[in-house]
């Protein structure tokens, strides 16, 4: 994710070479991995650059206030460093450095009758010859980039949000009205359906999946079908344990070949395992369930075996590579669910492990998730906490009517 972003405010207007000063001062820090936004390097022709700006100051977690004399006459350095204060004053956290250049000094701000109100000069002040040479001291200030971990909700959020405003002419207001949600305020520089669109998604992920029915049913017939099916999925893997899921992503990690991963539930092939995989994955979309097709027989190592290079060759029809050097090379996480336990022991198990070194296979252990360990499975993780089956159901159930209802749009 990006850093944190830079406001750069300035008056360049009057003075000959303080655009290229002021632009050296941006490269410096973006140089150092800043997100700087600066208005005549940002904002394109044709851009509302008043709503522009009044994002990038509202978004902004540092500000750098590069006060020249041509700035303490400017009307709007002054109406954004009247913002940058209050905001400030409401919250700490943000960081505020005024650059004095051009032989300003911390006497003449305090003096500068516009700018009294904001006893600019009692934060601490740079003071440099231009803007250029003062680029050591701000990064100092800001001190270094650190780049953004956004949580996973917070990521599924804006996917739902994402997919809500692809949702071409829907009226979100009637949602909010159905779903008795109070509408939200006026968030300058960001269009309204947007900000709407972001509060629902939140509203929707703590719901949960259970929820999925009625809000399928509030968005509507008529819109974007495949749109709403992937809000499902979102919402499935959101239900499932991440603690539980993540046993996945880790077993695939494992070397010479991946551990296989025991899961217990009454839904797996059809719900469940992908609801962890969706999980395990977030938010790569990254890996594929190879089905297996018909019964197991008697040869059950053969049986997965051909339907797992079945499935490459249709899947790369024509290709000149063997499905076994597809498989070696993929970047795609692979999983195979085995629905029936007892199709398998653990001599079959190491075998396709072995034939297969970067597929994760999954066992489906029924209602409980026994210790698999003492019968032989050496190298299964056992997928904690264990699935509650009611939830399962509830999940499943509300899943298998949210599609019925996207099928019937």
């Amino acid at each position: 994710m990006p850093p944190p972003l830079v406001f750069l405010s300035h008056s360049s207007n009057r003075t000959p070479g303080a655009l290229e000063d002021t632009g050296k001062l941006r490269d410096a820090l973006a140089g150092a991995s800043h997100d700087v936004q600066l208005d005549f390097r940002t904002i394109q022709g044709g851009d509302d650059w008043y709503a522009k700006i009044l994002e990038w100051l509202v978004r902004c977690r540092a500000a750098v206030l590069l006060l020249s004399p041509d700035a303490l006459q400017s009307d709007w350095v002054y109406t954004e460093a009247t913002f940058l204060k209050v905001r400030k004053q409401l919250d700490p956290q943000l960081i505020l450095i005024p650059v004095l250049i051009r032989g300003v000094t911390k006497q003449s701000l305090s003096s500068a009758e516009k700018f009294i109100p904001l006893q600019l000069h009692t934060l601490q002040c740079i003071e440099a010859t231009d803007a250029a040479s003062s680029a050591p001291q701000v990064l100092a200030a800001l001190g270094p980039a650190v780049h953004l971990v956004v949580p996973e909700q917070v990521q599924a959020a804006d996917k739902i949000a994402a997919l809500l405003v692809r949702m071409g002419g829907m009226d979100l207001s009637n949602t909010f009205v159905a779903l008795t949600l109070a509408e939200p305020p006026w968030h300058p520089g960001t269009d309204r359906n947007t900000l709407m669109a972001q509060l629902l998604a939140r509203h929707m992920l703590k719901l949960g999946i259970s929820s999925a029915t009625r809000i399928m049913d509030v968005l509507g017939r008529g819109i974007d079908a495949s749109a709403k099916a992937d809000i499902c999925r979102i919402l499935a893997a959101f239900w499932v344990h991440e603690k539980a899921a993540n046993h996945i992503s880790e077993a695939k990690q494992r070397t010479p070949t991946a551990w296989a991963v025991a899961i217990n539930g009454n839904f797996l092939p059809d719900f469940t395992a992908e609801a962890y995989a969706r999980r395990a994955f977030w938010p790569s979309e990254q890996w594929r369930f190879i089905p297996i097709e018909g019964g197991a027989g008697t040869d059950f190592v053969r049986h997965v075996t051909e339907s797992i290079l079945k499935w490459v060759e249709r899947r790369n029809p024509g290709s000149q590579r063997k499905p076994e050097q597809w498989l070696a090379r993929t970047d795609i996480s692979l999983l195979v669910v085995i629905p029936e336990r007892q199709w398998v022991d653990h001599q079959a198990l190491n075998a396709l492990r072995l034939k297969f070194p970067r597929i994760t296979f999954i066992l489906e252990t029924g209602e409980e998730l026994p210790d698999l360990h003492g019968e032989g499975f050496s190298e299964v993780t056992l997928a904690r906490p264990a699935l509650d089956l009611l939830e399962e159901d509830k999940a499943q159930q509300a899943f298998s009517d949210a599609f019925a209802m996207i099928r019937g749009d």
